[in-house]
């Protein structure tokens, strides 16, 4: 599955918070902070997309 990285940006998580999107790193639990890396899968259907830490997704292997 395509996984999209960005930076957590004030607008990022305005459009986050409208959609009722959790802003924690699903691998570790911590908030995640604006300028912080961030990865996301792309294509899961049903829900929020869970974001994590850049490096928690490398720990975890979503990306290599």
């Amino acid at each position: 599955m395509a996984t999209r990285t960005f930076i957590m940006d004030e607008r990022v998580t305005q459009l986050r918070k409208t959609k009722g999107s959790k802003d924690t790193c699903h691998t570790c639990g911590i908030k995640i902070k604006i300028g912080n890396t961030v990865v996301t899968r792309i294509g899961i259907s049903r829900g929020c997309r869970p974001i994590r830490h850049e490096s928690c997704a490398r720990r975890v292997g979503v990306i290599a």
